[in-house]
This record gives structure tokens, sequence and C-alpha cells, in this order.
């Protein structure tokens, strides 16, 4: 496993930016997470509309990730380690 990270700066202003790839064979269950975090980063986006609150967008998150085998995003993280 191989952990990059770029930022830049305009304006005192940072943006980071990380990202983290398997050399060799990439672990079942690292694809299966990778899956529920694109679909929970959808429900993100879907919940993104006018009125909504940052805990709207959160929850959408948090309940996709929160469904059985994911009870946590650190927990699904530290799962692939």
């Amino acid at each position: 496993m191989l952990f990059i990270e770029m930022a830049g700066c305009f304006w005192r202003y940072h943006a980071p930016i990380g990202r983290l790839m398997y050399v060799g064979k990439i672990p079942a269950r690292a694809t299966k997470i990778h899956a529920v975090c694109c679909e929970a980063m959808e429900r993100a986006v879907e919940a993104i509309r006018p009125g909504a609150s940052a805990g709207d967008v959160y929850s959408a998150w948090q309940q996709t990730v929160e469904r059985p085998g994911c009870t946590t995003i650190a927990a699904t993280i530290a799962a692939t380690r």
C-alpha cells in the first residue's frame, strides 16, 4: 500500500489531496470497501440541495457506510489494513 499526498497553496488557501494506492494485487475486502465508499459519495452528492444542512449530507454518507459489515467509516478503513 502506498499513500501519496500533494498540496497546493493560493493566497494562503491550502488544498491537500491524498491518495491511497495498492502496489500489486488488491485485496477483495478493499474492492468491496471501495464500492461502498463510491456509493456513499453518490448518496452525499444526491443530498446536496438548497436548504440541506451539512448534517443532512453527512447523514446520507454515514447511513450508507453503516450498513452491516461497515459500522463506521473508520472501522471500514481499518478493516483494509
